[in-house]
């Protein structure tokens, strides 16, 4: 789903809030506002990992497996940057597993987002995606009502007519 220029328009203003950031989108054409709000939502992100504090509940995804050092040296990199570069690629991965767990809790709750028995589940058909408070969504994630925002519920059942989601 392509964002008019006024959803693009308080997209990015309301980025710039959250960033502490003054946005002004008067007068950029769609392309231009698309940049933008694009940019912004890097920039939230990159402001999301650096918030996050890992708790020790987090795991490394199921099958990864560190290379051997070997393997790391027959790539070209340095054995002295062996452990340095997987710590830190470590991390981001936990960063990220803590951040999915973030983006499905909740407001208030330490809780993952679970639909009750019958309750509607908004999957993204393919080829569709859409910008929300979590950032671009693409095919096959799920959309709560709270990742849109105000309204969000009339705004699902609105995207939903219009086929943004599998049945």
């Amino acid at each position: 789903m392509e964002l008019t220029k006024k959803q693009l328009s308080e997209r990015a203003l309301a980025l710039g809030v959250e960033l502490g950031t003054e946005v002004k989108t008067d007068g950029l054409n769609h392309q231009a506002l698309t940049a933008l709000v694009a940019s912004l939502d890097s920039q939230a992100k990159d402001k999301a990992r650096a918030s996050v504090v890992l708790d020790g509940s987090e795991a490394l995804p199921e099958g990864y497996v560190r290379p051997s050092v070997e393997e790391f040296v027959a790539k070209g990199y340095l054995a002295e940057n062996y452990e340095k570069h997987f710590a830190d690629f470590e991390h981001s991965l936990l960063v990220d597993v803590a951040l999915a767990k973030r983006s499905q809790a909740p407001e208030g709750s330490g809780e993952t987002a679970k639909p009750e028995a019958g309750e509607r589940r908004y999957i993204l058909a393919p080829n569709k995606a859409l910008h929300c408070l979590r950032g671009v969504l693409g095919e096959g994630e799920e959309v709560f009502a709270a990742d849109i925002g105000e309204k969000g519920a009339e705004r699902l059942l609105e995207l939903d007519a219009d086929g943004h989601f599998v049945k």
